[in-house]
């Protein structure tokens, strides 16, 4: 058997106990819809199932169930007729309309009014549910509510106007119960505004499957006064209403059957027999003296009618105002009048007619002052500029500025909304009162300016005499003036200086704008006007140098910065921050933008060091850098600059070796170079020495008796792991003089050294060591010359 023959198994086999829907049934064997609707569309075709329609689901049943329900349901059919009364057994327990009728009403085809049918079925198994009507079959869906009870509910309105049955089977057992929908269909005219002294008919067409003389009928009318007469008529209701004055009027229709009730209501309206107002003024701004034209409009019952003089008064507040002509036009009667002297302000002007009553209408007339003023650009051509004035929303004047950019303003004195519209920006102002008669507003444009600090797109410059709580501001700008519209900033200037065309203080980054690159304009709100630049921050560069390339501890180093902007230019007076080594120090820049800084250094290494350079309203830069920092590696050795030694002779040399470096010396090793003789150190080596320390040592050199006599040049030599050092001394070789003694020592006296005299000491010994040089020079001239006239005495080789 194949896998399809087995699904239509399963499917017989549930519809045989169940009645489904496809996506019931869809959920039961786990499987696509659209492949069971072909299983389903093929036992069907085969006589195998029948489907069913329950609302807008369509549901499916075996052959075989249907049978045995419909055998049930004919039974319980033909069994009232025998009984004469129907049947209500056990399983269900509850049925709702109680009555067994549900309503569909419709009013004006629109869904009014509708029942829920709905039934209680006690049974310990899932029962079996069917609604059957002439034509027609559904199978409602039914819920376990408890654990043997079920319950289904739909509504009126998704059943056909007729008698139904409905059949419920659970197990053995079968019950059914006759119920009904019907239907009633209202179509109703409202009816046009009628006037006073003529009655109003309201007609309902009712279409109802019971009989209209079967309801009660009721109604209702917010008036106490007002007669009501009804009449039914086939299928017509006609209610006819009388005694009514000029309103608003709410007619209640109400019908009743049984337990059934609904009313529909009916809103209708009763015009004024005569129509009195003023329909047009020739202008509500006036100045004293003038004449001005109205229009009154005055009907009865909607047409037209003339008035004459005599009937008509006008009012200017309490005082009366001479009507200097009066005409009728075939619909307004149109009076000229002249309006008298009186100060600025707002005031009512009434129309009264005595005609049946006494009706009157009232307008507002303002006595306006005037301001004016011109609007010219900085070339002293006129600006072209528009105007307006709102009141609550309302636009109540507008003027333009003429070919010399003249305008002229006219208004009361009162608080307005002030909308000002120019070439390249608009202002709306909130509340704003005028402060000024002549000149209350100037304006100034420039699409580039050379402004320190920002690139400019354009700056606009306001000034505006009155008060008002707000404005929002439009400023346009040239897409050809912008490199990148992503980074367009306002910025705001509180004091500008239009003789110089600069700001007396910084300006000010604003936030809160909009940006619409569509229109090219950007859109804000602020509470004081002056100068706003659309543009952004020029950057700044910096550049940064020291002295040397190399310092030593404590030594203090130059550094210079030059700051310019991103076209080069110097920047004057920008606050320059270095941090370096722990300190940080702060300076301006000069007028050619260059800072300086001297910095102690402490400690050695490769030393970093940022510059962090800003002046608003540019954006700030950093430099970073380093410089190499390192301890001194120095020694000084204080020895006699000459030694004199007789030929056979020795001599003992004492000597210190100084540490005047900032680092230890260690493993030092002396000699003497250049010395044709024996020579001994007392220490030749020495394992440290540390800064600011000395040691005392000595050299004895012996001298053969036949050396040559005469001076030579001598090294005393230190060689340490840090450095190489040597120093020159003078040897002088004399002859041997039996009575001086064989040999001779030459002793220092020890100096105590201490750390913070140590430059003052090298100093010191500089300067001692010159001035014993130079003396020693010129003595050695004269002895060179007195033993060169010796030796030619005895023969001896110069």
């Amino acid at each position: 058997m194949g896998s399809g023959e087995k699904i239509e198994e399963k499917i017989l086999n549930i519809l045989s106990k169940e009645i489904m829907s496809i996506s019931q049934l869809a959920r039961r064997l786990k499987i696509k819809r659209y492949l069971l609707s072909g299983y389903l569309e093929a036992l069907k075709d085969q006589g195998k199932v029948e489907s069913f329609v329950v609302g807008r689901a369509k549901v499916y049943v075996a052959k075989e169930k249907i049978k045995k329900s419909i055998s049930v349901l004919v039974f319980f059919i033909t069994l009232p007729m025998f009984l004469f009364s129907n049947v209500r057994g056990e399983l269900i327990t509850s049925f709702y309309p109680s009555d067994g009728v549900g309503w569909v009403v419709k009013f004006n085809n629109e869904l009014r009014h509708y029942n829920e049918i709905n039934a209680t079925i006690n049974c310990s198994s899932t029962p079996q549910v069917l609604i059957s009507g002439t034509g027609s079959n559904y199978i409602p869906t039914v819920r376990r509510t408890s654990n043997n009870t079920w319950s289904f509910s739909l509504y009126s309105y998704l059943l056909s106007p007729r008698d139904y049955n409905l059949l419920v089977s659970c197990q053995d057992t079968t019950e059914t119960l006759p119920f009904s929908i019907k239907k009633i269909e209202i179509s109703f005219d409202q009816p046009t505004d009628v006037y006073e002294g003529v009655y109003v008919k309201l007609t309902f067409n009712i279409d109802s499957d019971i009989s209209l003389s079967a309801f009660t009928f009721s109604h209702s009318i917010n008036s106490s006064k007002a007669s009501i007469l009804t009449e039914i008529q086939s299928n017509k209701l006609s209610a006819i209403i009388s005694n009514l004055t000029s309103g608003t009027y709410l007619f209640a229709l109400g019908m009743s059957y049984s337990s059934f009730n609904i009313n529909f209501p009916v809103v209708f309206k009763v015009l004024p027999r005569y129509e009195f107002r003023i329909s047009h003024i020739s202008r509500n701004y006036v100045e004293s003296g003038e004449n001005i034209t109205l229009n009154v409009y005055v009907s009865d019952s909607g047409r037209p009618v003339e008035i004459s003089k005599e009937n008509l008064k006008v009012y200017l507040e309490e005082e009366q105002v001479e009507i200097l002509a009066l005409r009728f036009d075939g619909s307004n009667n149109v009076l000229r009048i002249s309006i008298p002297s009186l100060n600025p302000g707002v005031y009512n002007l009434k129309v009264v007619a005595n005609l049946d009553r006494v009706y009157s209408d009232t307008v507002k007339v303002y006595y306006v002052r005037s301001i004016y003023g011109s609007l010219v650009d900085s070339n002293k051509k006129p600006i072209f500029a528009s105007f307006y004035l709102y009141k609550d929303g309302q636009e109540i004047f507008r003027n333009t500025t003429d070919s010399y950019g003249n305008y002229l303003i006219r208004s009361v004195p009162d608080k307005y909304d002030l909308k000002i519209v120019l070439p390249q920006s608009s202002l709306y102002f909130y509340d704003f009162s005028f402060s000024s008669n002549q000149n209350f507003f100037s304006y100034n444009y420039q699409d580039s300016l050379q402004i320190e600090g920002l690139k400019v797109y354009g700056i606009y410059f306001f000034e505006v005499s009155g008060i008002y709580s707000k404005v929002d501001v439009k400023l346009n700008y040239k897409e050809s003036n912008v490199e990148d519209e992503d980074f367009i900033n306002l910025f705001y200037c509180d004091s500008w200086n239009h003789q110089k065309s600069l700001c007396n203080k910084d300006w000010v980054k604003m936030g809160n704008f909009v940006l619409d690159k569509t229109s090219n304009t950007v859109s804000f709100s602020t509470n004081s006007l002056s100068a706003f630049v659309l543009g952004r921050e020029k950057y700044t560069k910096v550049l940064c140098n020291s002295n040397k390339n190399k310092f030593y501890v404590d030594e203090v180093a130059l550094i210079q910065c030059l700051v310019q902007d991103e076209d080069g230019n110097s920047i004057e007076s920008a606050t320059a921050t270095i941090k370096i080594d722990g300190k940080t120090i702060v300076r301006k820049s000069n007028e050619k933008g260059i800072v300086s800084f001297e910095v102690g250094l402490e400690n050695e290494g490769n030393i970093s060091f940022s510059v962090f350079v800003k002046k608003d309203p540019f954006i700030a830069s950093t430099y970073n850098s380093s410089i190499y920092v390192e301890r001194k590696k120095e020694v000084f050795i204080l020895i006699p600059d000459t030694i004199r030694i007789e030929q056979g002779n020795k001599a003992n040399v004492e000597f210190t070796i100084f540490n005047t470096g900032q680092t230890d010396l260690n493993n030092l090793e002396l000699y003497l170079d250049g010395v044709g003789f024996n020579y001994t150190f007392n220490q030749t080596f020495i394992e440290r020495i540390k800064p600011g320390e000395s040691v005392k040592n000595f050299v004895t050199i012996s001298v053969r008796e036949n050396a040559t006599l005469g001076v030579s040049t001598i090294k005393i030599r230190m060689v340490s792991d840090e450095l190489n050092y040597s120093k020159e001394i003078g040897l002088t070789i004399l002859e041997n003089r039996q009575n001086y003694p064989t040999g001779f020592f030459i002793k220092i006296t020890s100096i105590e050294f201490k750390k913070e005299y140590f430059y003052l000491l090298i100093f010191a010994a500089a300067s001692f060591f010159l001035s014993f040089l130079l003396k020693k020079i010129k003595k050695l001239r004269k002895q060179k010359r007195d033993y060169s006239d010796v030796f030619n005495l005895i023969g001896g080789v110069k």
